[in-house]
């Protein structure tokens, strides 16, 4: 395989990478409106929107490896010791395509985790209010402290 053809494969797993990040935030998105409108069915299906595209990484992982064990041999070097940036100096002027992917990947990363820690902090926050409300219904110090609690099966 020549060094182009390589080069355009790559490209295409970034574009598809982009295509990817951008689908699981919409998952996200998706995932914290479901939260906060306390619409479980919505919940359910973003949640394995968003295991299908976790799904998708892995086969998109397998891609990346590939390539770039390919690259590294056609340059002399371990595929590990290969990054996106590594591979963009080493094509010189012929990186600029994938030194543009590379900055939109890195931006799409970064949304997607701002958007799964807000949604975490979202899925704390309501756990620790529900966790709250009961223990104080039940007059308990904490729901967690007391498993079984809300189910006393003794009479």
């Amino acid at each position: 395989m020549s060094l182009q053809t390589l080069t355009n494969a790559l490209e295409k797993l970034i574009e598809d990478e982009i295509a990817g990040k951008t689908q699981l935030e919409h998952q996200l998105e998706r995932q914290e409106k479901a939260i906060v409108a306390s619409l479980r069915e919505e919940l359910d299906l973003a949640t394995r929107g968003i295991e299908l595209e976790l799904g998708r990484e892995l086969d998109r992982s397998r891609r990346r490896s590939a390539i770039f064990a390919r690259m590294g041999a056609h340059w002399g070097v371990s595929a590990n010791a290969l990054t996106l940036g590594s591979i963009v100096e080493r094509l010189g002027s012929a990186g600029g395509p994938l030194d543009r992917l590379r900055g939109e990947l890195r931006a799409r990363i970064a949304s997607v985790l701002r958007k799964n820690r807000r949604v975490a902090r979202l899925v704390y926050v309501q756990s620790s209010l529900v966790n709250e409300t009961v223990s104080t219904l039940l007059g308990v110090a904490s729901v967690e402290q007391e498993p079984g609690a809300l189910f006393e099966a003794r009479g």
